[in-house]
């Protein structure tokens, strides 16, 4: 598959008018901004009053030219949708097809324009006066701490993960997807998954991923070990506690983005949400900065991350990837970082939070786990999200 970068694009629409973009995503997120050349067709266009897809009818009423230089994109980096559309429009015989890498989010960091106006929440901002505390925090800093109740469930919860990952890797495979299992929302992730990085000279980075799949997939191989009951009870009481204690604190944001809890939490419809427990190993792996860098400088793509728990400091974040630093989290508080797609339900302006995670040597769990933490990913949109859970956090712009 081509990929084209933002800054590609931008030379090649400079000096040529016969480049057709298309735009993959619904007629609102179009309307809402695109590109200022594009062209909306929908890939998941549905023939009125049929289930059958028409995005392929609707590409052929263009009627190109089988050499016309062709881009599609999707909002982000990852999306299937431009995936899809990339494939079905090579299928048809279309012979200089590309996507653009970094989807819409992409073209606006680097610069691009969109109609009918620029997206004003991937630029830092200036700090204003807002009627919640929340939103103010985050139109000032990109990202706000809130006091959390469930502070001490989250270290019983990371303290049992560590003891679930001390069991065989055999019996740790149980917990693993089926092969071929491919998620389509935050809430349909689930299992331990471990990711080698060999080629960055990184070792196994191994999460866990709870959500209402990995209670139903993974029932018998909790009820058969006791770290792996233990673990899993600790996670649905923290749970419990960081949804409860999410819906009170968006009914405070009410009064700037009316319609945000509802978003979040839509009444009669599953919770599109899963919790990540994540092991960083120890690395000696420094990045440009002489840093020893667990994860690089990235936002998160769907809507809203909240980082309940960290055994050390580690995780820095700001407004933009140059304003990233310590936040004052302490003891008892957790970290409210929205994503990409939080400003369709918010205030303009509120996110999306930069953030890295580095290794402090004195401040590691054991020697074989240098930092424990976990995150709470929540989606407003079914489209909001990647297929692939670890290209959440494999985006560095």
């Amino acid at each position: 598959m081509q990929m084209k970068s933002a800054v590609e694009l931008q030379k090649i629409l400079a000096k040529d008018a016969h480049t057709v973009i298309i735009d993959v995503t619904r007629e609102t997120h179009f309307q809402a901004h695109h590109i200022v050349e594009a062209v909306n067709i929908p890939y998941r266009a549905r023939q009125e009053g049929s289930s059958k897809n028409i995005f392929v009818d609707l590409f052929k009423e263009l009627k190109l030219a089988f050499g016309t230089p062709i881009i599609v994109y999707g909002e982000h980096t990852g999306c299937r949708l431009a995936y899809m559309a990339h494939n079905a429009i090579e299928e048809l015989g279309y012979t200089n097809v590309s996507e653009l890498k970094g989807g819409l989010h992409g073209w606006i960091i680097e610069g691009g324009t969109t109609e009918p106006k620029n997206i004003t929440h991937v630029t830092p901002v200036s700090p204003v006066v807002s009627p919640d505390p929340i939103t103010a925090e985050l139109l000032k800093k990109g990202y706000a701490e809130f006091k959390f109740s469930g502070y001490e469930l989250a270290s019983n919860a990371g303290s049992a993960f560590a003891d679930f990952l001390t069991l065989p890797q055999q019996a740790l495979e149980e917990f693993k997807p089926p092969a071929g299992y491919t998620p389509t929302r935050l809430c349909t992730h689930g299992g331990y998954l471990a990711y080698a990085q060999p080629e960055k000279g990184r070792p196994t980075i191994e999460n866990f991923v709870i959500s209402p799949v990995a209670r139903e997939l993974f029932s018998e191989s909790f009820a058969k070990y006791p770290q792996a009951q233990a673990f899993i009870s600790a996670a649905n009481a923290l749970q419990v506690s960081a949804e409860k204690t999410l819906r009170e604190l968006l009914t405070t944001m009410e009064s700037t983005s009316p319609g945000i809890t509802q978003a979040f939490f839509p009444e009669g419809e599953e919770l599109d949400a899963a919790m990540w427990f994540m092991k960083y190993p120890h690395t000696d792996t420094k990045d440009e900065n002489g840093k020893m860098s667990l994860c690089r400088p990235h936002f998160d793509l769907g809507a809203l991350t909240i980082g309940l728990w960290e055994n050390g400091p580690g995780l820095r974040a700001g407004s933009s990837k140059d304003t990233i630093t310590y936040p004052g989290w302490k003891s008892g508080e957790a970290l409210f970082l929205p994503g990409a797609d939080f400003w369709k339900v918010s205030t303009p302006g509120a996110g999306p939070a930069w953030h890295e995670v580095i290794q402090h040597p004195n401040d590691s769990w054991n020697e074989d786990i240098a930092r424990l933490s976990i995150v709470f990913f929540m989606s407003h949109s079914k489209d909001s999200m990647c297929s692939v859970c670890d290209e959440r956090h494999a985006i560095v712009y």
